[in-house]
């Protein structure tokens, strides 16, 4: 009944398939307290952009968590880090506010960890395991916040986008 002893957590991506990831996000917009005014507003090509630029956030978020060596993690989280940038840039080039560039983000971050703890559940992840990975996930997604942010202000004005080395150390 106890938890098998392993050196390493089970990766996520076993579990965590882009398609699984794709109807989790599916599902969570078609809730009515999901729905975002803003999105809605925008035209088909820009929502796409939107839904690849998160495509890509995830899929560097589950290497990220996944990697076994500090420079895979870096590499990782930068790609992640540069991808959330692009996004507030899209927001702010399409002059969202930048509350509703991060209350896009948000409505990102919400699902993920919500579909993470659900494959740590299903793959039987030990309590020490699960709170490692939502500690990281929760500390790479703050900082991935701030990139957002940052990238917004690209386009409306403010400073420029730190590089991922800044905002990774």
């Amino acid at each position: 009944m106890l938890p098998a002893e392993r050196d390493r957590r089970p990766a996520l991506e076993a579990s965590l398939t882009p398609a699984r990831l794709s109807r989790v996000y599916r599902r969570d917009v078609r809730r009515p307290e999901a729905q975002q005014a803003w999105l809605a507003a925008l035209d088909p090509e820009d929502r796409e952009q939107f839904r690849q630029l998160g495509r890509r956030l995830a899929w560097a978020m589950v290497g990220y968590l996944d990697a076994t060596d500090e420079d895979a993690r870096r590499t990782q989280l930068g790609e992640a880090t540069t991808a959330a940038a692009e996004y507030g840039r899209l927001g702010g080039g399409l002059r969202l506010s930048l509350g509703d560039v991060v209350e896009g983000f948000l409505a990102f971050r919400r699902p993920f960890l919500a579909e993470i703890d659900a494959v740590a559940r299903r793959r039987g992840f030990d309590a020490d395991e699960v709170s490692r990975l939502r500690d990281d996930a929760d500390r790479a997604l703050d900082r991935l916040l701030v990139a957002t942010m940052s990238g917004h202000t690209v386009d409306t004005g403010g400073r420029t986008v730190p590089r991922p080395e800044q905002i990774i150390e």
